[in-house]
């Protein structure tokens, strides 16, 4: 929330430093957690019984990637590697894992794109109204790249 209304921190920039870390408050943590929630999603875009599972599962991947980008976080670009191929090696149908994986990438990537373009998004010298106009930028493009990765789920 403090990268898409900025506005609505107590504190600019962040006083534990610039990674995204809220609501857990440890930017590890989130990273973490968006890579488990990224690899669910995946699972269930994937295999999922229901159409409207399968289309919730990949719309979420955009929010879920690019938190995990704007943690600046190794460990959890690692984890989810790490959790990828853990997916590949024990699922029975792997070519179908990669292929609704990869078509449920281009979405995220493109929001990730969109983040990183954005300075007052990903550098603290940024100033509140800079941060407020890319975040709710960045808003919109995370509700469109949404809905077209439930389109492709």
């Amino acid at each position: 929330m403090t990268r898409l209304i900025p506005g609505s921190v107590t504190a600019y920039p962040p006083a534990g430093g610039y990674q995204l870390q809220e609501p857990i408050g440890y930017w590890n943590g989130l990273a973490i957690i968006a890579a488990i929630g990224a690899l669910v999603a995946v699972g269930v875009a994937a295999d999922g019984t229901r159409r409207a599972a399968r289309a919730f599962a990949a719309g979420t991947l955009p929010l879920l990637l690019s938190a995990l980008y704007l943690t600046f976080s190794r460990g959890g670009w690692l984890a989810l590697a790490a959790g990828i191929c853990v997916a590949v090696l024990i699922t029975r149908r792997r070519l179908h894992l990669l292929a609704v994986g990869a078509a449920c990438m281009l979405t995220p990537a493109a929001a990730i794109w969109f983040a990183a373009g954005q300075p007052s998004l990903t550098h603290e010298s940024s100033s509140l109204a800079a941060a407020r106009s890319a975040g709710w930028k960045f808003a919109v493009v995370l509700v469109l790249c949404s809905l077209a990765a439930a389109a492709i789920g």
